[in-house]
């Protein structure tokens, strides 16, 4: 048996001795997958949020995870970059060692209070070296515990999420406010944000609820517990073994200071139009570039104004018909429409399905009656040219293939339009603190 660990013991030696290599194989390979990954992660943001704002909360749980795994994406490529730098450093300073052994201050010939402070602030280069070398393998390690780390918080979230869900299904749809089911998710979420506390504030504090003995007997079980949902498993080796380093100790503490400071240097603007107003209430004196179909662009990212927005063709006619396109709310517009029409039988009769070779639940309910629905969804808008209230408007189911949502289209005539500016104002029916209110949603200028 000592024989065996000892053999362990020499070959993981071996390996150590060359480990950089193998950092670096592994940085510049995981490197370049993770940029050319880039677009496809981003192209697919707009069609995520197209089904959190459309979909239920089952989507908005797909939703955080997709934002975890972003953060994962942009955590690792930061930390390999780092590792690479650092790696890079220390490879010029092994070259720069062949060619010079060591510092000479003799030759330098600084002042003493200088000299003195140098020698004991540089030591060797080789010392400095040394340094380096553990320094990059910290980065490297450190790369994987972060990733793991972010990983960790985006299952635990999904968990607390996942209960919040099964609450909903159980009380057949969102709780009304007051009621039991909704205070057993208030609960849910404050206990949830409670227990994550404790446990995120044992990670930073180097397990300092650990080391109490009159908390053991408590702590234990949800630590244990705590394990299993975050997938601590996979990043508790790589924790233990670098809080025990004095720079690691300090790297992590450190750490979510840097990152903190990182986001909001990041986030920072410098606001220099202060007079131009970045977003008026009412939307009736200014002209928004998103609610003509001619400038749409599906920008990448999460911009859910481009999402929710009304559209119309074009800004100026170039013939006699205007297509005015409503998109679907799916939170917003059902809840309005089981508000209004509570037994009208719904499209679709599944909220998941699987498509494809394997094909389970029925995606249309053939109890749905077309003309009720399109009256349901109808019935919540209104239409006005000039203040004046368009009548009998003729709207239909429309799937837009620019902008890839379902929604509402009216091919509006506008012949009898007079010649000049023309201001469409759209309004919406929506539930609010439980009763059905008219709001306006959208102020279009066109000119005809």
């Amino acid at each position: 048996m000592e024989e065996k660990k000892k053999r362990l013991t020499n070959w993981l030696n071996t390996i150590q001795q060359d480990s950089w290599q193998l950092e670096l194989i592994i940085s510049g390979v995981v490197i370049f997958l993770l940029i050319g990954a880039y677009g496809p992660i981003v192209d697919y943001q707009r069609p995520l949020l197209i089904k959190v704002i459309g979909g239920n909360m089952a989507s908005q749980l797909f939703a955080v995870g997709y934002f975890i795994l972003l953060i994962s994406y942009f955590t690792l490529l930061a930390s390999f970059l780092l590792h690479l730098l650092l790696r890079g450093l220390w490879i010029g300073a092994i070259g720069l060692r062949s060619v010079s052994d060591d510092f000479d201050f003799e030759v330098l010939n600084f002042q003493p209070r200088f000299d003195g402070w140098l020698r004991r602030r540089l030591g060797s280069f080789d010392d400095y070296i040394e340094r380096l070398e553990n320094q990059c393998s910290i980065a490297f390690s450190l790369s994987f515990l972060l990733f793991f780390c972010v990983i960790s918080l985006g299952t635990y979230l999904l968990f607390v999420g996942m209960i919040n869900q099964l609450i909903v299904l159980l009380n057949g749809g969102f709780p009304e406010s007051g009621s039991l089911a909704f205070f057993a998710l208030q609960f849910v979420a404050l206990m949830g944000y409670l227990l994550g506390g404790v446990y995120f504030v044992d990670f930073v504090t180097f397990g300092w609820i650990k080391k109490r003995k009159w908390l053991q007997r408590i702590y234990f079980p949800f630590y244990r517990f705590m394990g299993w949902v975050t997938l601590a498993r996979f990043y508790r080796p790589f924790y233990y073994n670098l809080i025990d380093l004095p720079f690691g100790r300090k790297l992590v503490r450190w750490l979510w200071v840097i990152i903190l400071a990182g986001l909001c240097v990041s986030s920072l603007v410098l606001v220099r139009n202060i007079y131009f107003p970045l977003q008026n209430r009412d939307g009736a004196d200014r002209v928004n570039p998103g609610n003509y179909e001619e400038n749409f662009i599906a920008r990448p990212g999460f911009d859910a104004e481009t999402v929710i927005q009304a559209t119309i063709g074009e800004r100026i006619l170039t013939r006699d018909y205007l297509d005015v396109f409503v998109p679907y709310i799916g939170q917003m517009d059902n809840r309005r429409i089981e508000k209004k029409f509570p037994g009208l039988e719904p499209a679709r009769i599944h909220s998941f399905v699987l498509e494809g070779i394997v094909g389970i639940g029925d995606q249309e309910n053939d109890k749905a009656d077309m003309d009720s629905l399109l009256l349901a969804f109808t019935s919540g808008l209104q239409l006005y040219v000039d203040d004046s209230l368009v009548v009998a408007p003729s709207w239909r189911f429309y799937h837009h293939p620019k902008r890839e949502q379902p929604g509402l289209l009216y091919t509006m005539p506008t012949y009898q339009l007079g010649r000049g500016e023309h201001l469409l104002k759209i309004r919406k029916e929506r539930v609010v603190s439980d009763s059905l209110v008219w709001r306006d949603n959208a102020f279009i200028y066109f000119y005809h």
